[in-house]
Formats: structure tokens, C-alpha cells, sequence
């Protein structure tokens, strides 16, 4: 059973598995913890404007707020931190969800120590978000000094979300996320936020795996599962708003988040489409071959599987998992020539920031053209599956050059 609690407030080394998301274990490691310091809204109008540049914007102002849920059919490891009535709730989960907004008028835009410090409605709900906290400050305080800015500066970037803005009227179809393993949460605003401007309701889980206190970042049974019920938690809570049109639902994951997304569609079958950003499962077949409720008979929704072009990070080996899915429509594409890191946010501050020295083998701009390439082919995708756009899946196929796609027909 699921308990939700709404509240608006102020190893495995595969070459798809480099770059951010290693690099996330790395930072666990060695974490520093930031101050949470506020600044004032004058400041904040100063920075630049994190992702304008970078996308283009739908017809919807953007919100943004956290949902903080109990899944009261699991316990929590850390249980005995808090007060004894509290103990046996359940599992605390933090959700980061980016919706319609009904009008920008008095809109306070999001920074990105917005999006770090949150602040858990209660001493139960801190117990976990500290663990997120103390990982994603670290993600953030390392990122900064490898480009050699100032973390303070790097934190005040604006994003184009409304904080706790109240939704448009309507209802609009629902996309569960998952971002890359053990990488810093949110890892993927500018995506969120995008596709909220377009008419969806973005959910990010973020991963709330052992590995944040045991430093063991392997891809087991336990820790994928794990994952897979925060997110078939997050589809529950959120589906019971208004809002959210809860019979158009797909899943969407990063890297090793691919891996949740695809098993998370699998034992879904009210998920009408699955998206990979240069997921893991490519390279993993047996974590999908041996999942207790995998079958091809199993797989009804399409896959989008969008992959790192850059030659660095690519994997061009044919897929044994995609090949697999054979009755349903598979589509797969390098990008660009995009690292596996401008799948998540880190070409996007790299934009904001004016960094003059790139974060991955590509230029600002090559990482900027596979991020909106990327971004442009979900929206494509997400407009076929979730909203019945019958022209919609040609158009993606058609839309962008740079993208090299393999098409397979469901048999």
C-alpha cells in the first residue's frame, strides 16, 4: 500500500557505463557537502538562464515540485534513526516532478540549489533524502572543480521551471524516469523540463539504492529490483492526480536507469512506450534475459533506444536484448557525435556556464546538438505513444540528419 504525502516547500565498467555515471561512484567516495545558503531573488534574475539556449520551448509554462511518498510494503534500512511512532511506515521516496503550469506570471524559477537542497516535509523523509543530498553534493562539488568554476556560481544557473507553480488545466500523459546509476538526482532538469513544456508530466526517481552507504555500486538482483519498485511507486502516487492522464504512461532511463526503464515496461503492460538514453541494457543482455518476468510474449510497448554516436563511447555491436523484442517496433539511433554524458545535464551547464574547456571528447556545440537531437526524437516518440499522433514516428525518423537510425519492424 502507498501512502502519499504532497507537499509544496521552499561493478559493473561496461563502456556504456563511463563517464557520469562512474564517475558518480567516484564522488561517493570522496563526497563534500555543501552549504545550503539561499539567495535572493535579485541575484537569481542576474544568472543566466540555464537551458533557453540549448532547447527550444513548448506552448506550457513549466512547474516544478517535490511529491514525498511512503510505499508502506517495505521497510526502511535506517528505520531506527527517527522516532519510534514513525519506524514502520514504510519507504520514504523523494519524487522530482516537472508538469504543465498554468501561467508564468509570479513564476520563481528553479535554480539548481533548488534542485539540490530540498526540504524533506518531516525528520522521517530527511533520514533518506540526506543519503541523496550527500551524494548529489558531492556529484556537483566535483563536477565544478574539474571545469574550474566557482561552485557558488554553478548553483545559481537558473532553469526555465516555475518552482511549485500551480498545474494547467487538463490532464496530460505521464513519462516515469530513471536517471543513470548512482549519478546525481535530478540528472536530466533540462529533459524534464522540455518535455513538460510540451505537454507531459515528467517523474524523476531518484535512485535510493544501498550503494549510498555501502559504496557497492554492482548491478544486482536486489538493487534492481529495488529501483523498479520506486518506480512502479512513483507511477501509483503521481497517477492519482487530475493532472496526469494515468492510462498513457511510458518509461524513460539513463545509462543504467535504461536497464530500470525496459524491466520496469516489461512487468507494466499499461506502459505504451520504453526510452533508453544510451542505456545499459545493451551491453547486460543476461540482467534482461534473466529477469524473472521477461518473455517476449511479455513486450508489447515500442522501444526508442538512443545511443552515445561519439567514438569514444560508442557501441555499435548489434544488441542481443533489442534484437530480442521481436514483437514489438524497435527503434535505435546514434547521435550525433554526443558523449555518453550529453544524455544528462552536464552539456547543458557546460553551455550556461561558458565553460572554455569541454567536459567530455566534443565540442559545447557537438554536445549541445546531440542533446537536442535527443530530445527532439523523445518528444517525436512520446507524441506517437502517448498522444496518437499518427505522423509523429516518421517525423523523428526524418528530423535530424545526425541521427543514425535502425528500424525493426515488430514481427
Amino acid at each position: 500500500m502507498l501512502k502519499h504525502i504532497f507537499r509544496r516547500n521552499k561493478s559493473h565498467t561496461h563502456p556504456l557505463l563511463r563517464g557520469r555515471c562512474v564517475r558518480r561512484a567516484q564522488f561517493l567516495i570522496a563526497m563534500s557537502v555543501l552549504t545550503n545558503a539561499t539567495i535572493t531573488a535579485a541575484a537569481a534574475a542576474q544568472t543566466p538562464v540555464m537551458f533557453s539556449a540549448a532547447l527550444p520551448r513548448g506552448a506550457h509554462a513549466v512547474g516544478f515540485h517535490r511529491e514525498w511518498i511512503l510505499d508502506s510494503t517495505r521497510g526502511w534500512a535506517f528505520a531506527d534513526s527517527v522516532p519510534a511512532a514513525q519506524r514502520h511506515q514504510g519507504r520514504p521516496l523523494r519524487l522530482d516532478v516537472w508538469y504543465p503550469a498554468g501561467s508564468a506570471a509570479s513564476c520563481r524559477p528553479a535554480t539548481l540549489r533548488d534542485y539540490l537542497f530540498p526540504t524533506p516535509p518531516d525528520r522521517f523523509f530527511a533520514s533518506s533524502n540526506r543519503w541523496l543530498v550527500r551524494a548529489d553534493s558531492g556529484s556537483y562539488a566535483n563536477f565544478a572543480s574539474g571545469m574550474h568554476i566557482p561552485l557558488d556560481s554553478m548553483l545559481a544557473l537558473r532553469s526555465m521551471s516555475c518552482m511549485d507553480a500551480a498545474p494547467a488545466g487538463g490532464s496530460y500523459p505521464l513519462i516515469v524516469y530513471s536517471g543513470g546509476w548512482y549519478n546525481r538526482s535530478p540528472d536530466n532538469v533540462g529533459l524534464g523540463e522540455y518535455l513538460a513544456s510540451y505537454g507531459f508530466v515528467v517523474v524523476e526517481v531518484p535512485l535510493l539504492g544501498a550503494g549510498l552507504w555501502t559504496h557497492d555500486f554492482s548491478y544486482s538482483t536486489e538493487a534492481l529490483d529495488t529501483q523498479e519498485r520506486d518506480m512502479e511507486a512513483a507511477l501509483r502516487a503521481v497517477s492519482s492526480h487530475g493532472w496526469v492522464d494515468r492510462t498513457h504512461v511510458a518509461v524513460m532511463g539513463y545509462s543504467g536507469g535504461g536497464i530500470i526503464a525496459l524491466l520496469t515496461g516489461l512487468r507494466n503492460p499499461n506502459v505504451r512506450g520504453v526510452i533508453g538514453l544510451d542505456p545499459s541494457y545493451m551491453g547486460n543482455p543476461d540482467l534482461i534475459f534473466g529477469a524473472p518476468y521477461f518473455g517476449l510474449d511479455r513486450s508489447k510497448a515500442p522501444l526508442l533506444t538512443l545511443r552515445s554516436g561519439n567514438a569514444a563511447f560508442a557501441n555499435r555491436v548489434r544488441s542481443a536484448v533489442i534484437d530480442s523484442l521481436r514483437h514489438i517496433d524497435r527503434y535505435t539511433a546514434d547521435v550525433g557525435n554526443g558523449s555518453h554524458g550529453d544524455f544528462g545535464d552536464d552539456v547543458l551547464i557546460e553551455l550556461a556556464a561558458r565553460l572554455q574547456r569541454p567536459a567530455e571528447p566534443r565540442s559545447t556545440a557537438e554536445g549541445i546538438a546531440a542533446y537536442r537531437a535527443m530530445a527532439n526524437a523523445i518528444r517525436l516518440f512520446a507524441n506517437a505513444t502517448l498522444k496518437g499522433n499518427a505522423v509523429a514516428i516518421d517525423s523523428m525518423l526524418a528530423s535530424d540528419t545526425s541521427l543514425r537510425w535502425i528500424r525493426q519492424r515488430r514481427q
